[in-house]
């Protein structure tokens, strides 16, 4: 009789099919996404009107780590650490908590297909930009006031909408 070891093997139950899951595939999987977003990151570092080559991307990054020879010029550092790296640095983030909002949605409304549109999110941001042009408030405040009429949208809805 043959005896295998299914011990790195688990069984995850989905509404129409069962998964068999080895243990480690998260782990394989969480590593090659980090790996794409690195991969990522030095592309989108590489972009732009004035081009830089991989290797000085990344010799510009490590030699913040540890010291090395500087054979890059200050304008390519420069346009790394202050212009392109922020920028990057700011997209991601954005996208991090739309998708951290959108799953917080989907999450209340126990819906997949559910939207900023079903609450008034969308309309109440919208509301508070319009009303922050028509004051002709400063362009920092625009975002804040975006929040806030959104936030009283939000802390006004009844439990029927």
């Amino acid at each position: 009789m043959n005896s295998k070891d299914y011990s790195d093997i688990r069984v995850e139950l989905n509404s129409n099919s069962i998964f068999l899951v080895k243990k480690n595939s998260y782990f394989i999987l969480l590593a090659m996404m980090s790996l794409i977003l690195i991969l990522t990151l030095i592309f989108a570092l590489s972009m732009g009107r004035y081009s830089i080559n991989f290797s000085t991307i990344i010799k510009v990054l490590i030699s913040k780590l540890i010291d090395i020879n500087i054979d890059w010029s200050i304008t390519e550092q420069q346009v790394i650490e202050s212009v392109r790296m922020p920028r990057i640095l700011v997209a991601g983030l954005c996208g991090a908590s739309l998708a951290l909002g959108g799953s917080a949605l989907q999450g209340l409304f126990r819906n997949p297909l559910v939207g900023p549109q079903v609450i008034g999110v969308s309309s109440g941001a919208a509301f508070g930009g319009v009303i922050a042009i028509l004051l002709m408030l400063p362009d920092f405040l625009y975002s804040y006031f975006c929040f806030f009429i959104w936030c009283n949208c939000f802390a006004c809805c009844d439990d029927d909408c």
